[in-house]
């Protein structure tokens, strides 16, 4: 009896001396993980550095390998080769990452990166699906480990550190927006611009471990911290660019912005004037006009555009932009990319002097689609780029209408929420990076979250 008790009171102790396989290969949980979506070549290698297990889904078994692994794309399937062995997944692999070690990492032999493909390396797991055209592929970490990936592609590292401190929780809200209504998001500016391991900077990283946690929060709820390049000297409400109110984002002044180095401070786009035909009218009306016709009562950006065209039978057409979407859509609404809805236009020269019916002579923008009698008393409509003028010594031929409009403005994006200039040029007057945020976005308060 003696004996069976301390047998007993033994088998507990061996128990926890020597723990399970399956304990020691457990994969990483990532607190508030961020799921990335990658475009990869079609077919791509991976070299994973530190503990890693790669399982099939279909079946969650462990495949073993050493060194690089191949990724091929088959239709609807997964294929990948390790150690001169070829698997195949209907559901596709994981690459799971193993521990707690910050040395784990994976190199990536081809990602596209602003139209080329690139090797780049990347923290955390990965997942790779069937796919149409290539294989779906996901990158998964944790939110810390992915905005130190994306604050220096959004802000260059060189800054000021306070500015970096407030696009690191600014980054870290966006994605924590993102995540909690989406099932992931992507590696281009339709999210973050997002560089992975490969991205880092030592100066952005000692900006993210400096905020760790910290989020922008207003009446206990984390806000979505839009931010751009460039406000143009002030910031937008929300409902003014895309609709939606937002009681955090409001148009503030933001005097900072005019830094020095900004070029965005004044920047000019000239649009064909059939290339803005053909976007706004389609084929058979001619642009006569081209102005702005309301602008929002804060910041001043252009809410709505008016174009006027002709018929060649004379019959005026109007045509208002945007038409049931938000404001912002006018940086695309004239067949180029207008760096932000704080702009006026100017046509290009084309106007003359003309003599009305009841003899006052008045300056006029185009005469195109205009009645005009001619030398013998017939009245005609101006339908012709060009019409001939009768001088004291000469005929000269003079452009009936603008061949081009031009638009002036300032700022780049979308003017609401940070403007990271703004963020630059505050840091710089001796703000701190909690005095950028609560400036630019209304009411919040910066918070460490668990």
């Amino acid at each position: 009896m003696k004996k069976f008790v301390a047998l007993f009171l033994l088998l507990p102790m061996l128990f926890i001396v020597f723990p399970t396989e399956s304990s020691a290969t457990t994969m990483k949980h990532y607190n508030t993980p961020v799921k990335v979506k990658l475009v990869p070549s079609i077919n791509f290698n991976v070299t994973p550095f530190g503990t890693y297990r790669l399982v099939n889904v279909d079946n969650s078994r462990e495949i073993e390998f050493t060194g690089q692994i191949q990724f091929r794309y088959t239709p609807n399937q997964v294929t990948v080769r390790v150690n001169d062995r070829d698997f195949t997944s209907n559901k596709g692999f994981e690459l799971q990452e193993v521990g707690t070690s910050g040395s784990n990492y994976i190199n990536i032999s081809s990602i596209s990166q602003r139209n080329t493909f690139n090797t780049v390396d990347y923290r955390g797991s990965l997942k790779i699906e069937p796919g149409k055209d290539r294989l779906t592929l996901f990158n998964i970490l944790s939110i810390e480990e992915y905005i130190q990936g994306v604050v220096p592609k959004e802000m260059p590292a060189s800054w000021h550190m306070e500015a970096l401190k407030a696009q690191a929780i600014a980054a870290r809200n966006y994605a924590y927006v993102q995540m909690k209504n989406n099932d992931h998001v992507v590696d281009t500016v339709a999210n973050q611009v997002y560089g992975g391991k490969s991205g880092e900077h030592s100066r952005t990283n000692e900006a993210v471990r400096a905020t760790r946690g910290q989020y922008a929060t207003a009446n206990g709820q984390v806000i979505n911290a839009f931010f751009h390049s460039s406000s143009g000297g002030h910031t937008e409400n929300s409902e003014n660019v895309w609709s939606s109110p937002l009681p955090y984002i409001k148009a503030v002044p933001d005097p900072y912005d005019v830094h020095p180095s900004n070029s965005n401070n004044a920047w000019t786009e000239t649009i064909q004037r059939n290339t803005i035909e053909q976007k706004l009218f389609g084929s058979g009306v001619r642009l006569v006009d081209l102005k702005v016709t309301e602008r929002s009562p804060t910041a001043g950006s252009v809410q709505k555009v008016t174009a006027t065209g002709v018929r060649a039978n004379g019959e005026t057409v109007k045509v208002t932009v945007p038409n049931g979407s938000g404001p912002d859509s006018l940086r695309s609404a004239f067949g180029a990319s207008l760096k932000s809805i704080n702009f006026r236009i100017e046509p290009s020269s084309a106007g003359m002097k003309v003599r009305t019916a009841n003899g006052s002579v008045q300056d006029v923008p185009t005469v195109y689609g205009t009645k005009m009698r001619t030398a013998n008393g017939q009245d005609v409509t101006v339908t012709a780029n060009e019409v001939p003028i009768r001088t004291a010594s000469s005929t000269v031929f003079a452009q009936t209408n603008s061949t081009a409009y031009t638009f002036k403005g300032s700022g780049w994006g979308h003017r609401l929420g940070m403007s990271q200039w703004g963020a630059r040029g505050m840091a710089e007057a001796g703000k701190t990076y909690d005095d950028i945020l609560t400036h630019y976005y209304t009411g919040v308060k910066i918070e460490t979250l668990k």
